[in-house]
């Protein structure tokens, strides 16, 4: 390859990585703006809950059978709401970040030898896992760590819907 051809062909891929890495960006950023909308939602919905957990307002369920307090389905539409959240983050967005960085990582790997330095996304994903255990055995990658953040607070929230089926207002 000639010296002409292979300034073009670093400029392109040059190009190309700069590109994967303003996608990596903007993939994390809605990410961020999805967990950030789905904790204000459930601030809502935390908030509406305790508020009609002091009222005497229940639902007539299964045609008239069973009453559960108003509390009880806020806190079940807002774990329907925060599942919703849950799979849009790790179902949708998240596998687009890491296609992105899976893609930029290629780019670095065939950069390497001609630009040194430049694998800021092989990186970040070596550098993301947590590891814990005895001499750091088990790693929690990004997608441990989501599915750990979304899961303990639907955890909290399915306890808190339990335990409103319980309360009695006098």
């Amino acid at each position: 390859m000639g010296a002409d051809k292979e300034d073009q062909y670093l400029t392109h891929m040059l190009e190309a990585w700069k590109t994967s890495i303003e996608v990596q960006q903007h993939f994390n950023t809605l990410e961020m703006q999805i967990r950030n909308f789905a904790i204000t939602v459930l601030t809502a919905v935390l908030g509406a809950a305790a508020l009609s957990l002091g009222s005497e307002y229940r639902a007539r369920m299964w045609l008239g059978r069973f009453e559960v307090p108003l509390a009880s389905l806020i806190f079940f539409a807002g774990l329907v709401a925060w599942g919703a959240f849950y799979f849009m983050d790790r179902f949708w967005y998240h596998r687009l970040l890491r296609g992105a960085v899976s893609h930029a990582q290629a780019i670095e790997k065939a950069l390497e030898k001609d630009l040194p330095g430049i694998g800021l996304s092989s990186a970040i994903a070596q550098a993301s896992p947590v590891g814990f255990g005895r001499k750091k055995r088990w790693a929690i990658h990004s997608s441990g760590r989501l599915d750990m953040f979304y899961g303990f607070i639907a955890g909290i929230v399915l306890v808190l819907l339990v335990a409103s089926l319980f309360v009695r207002v006098e």
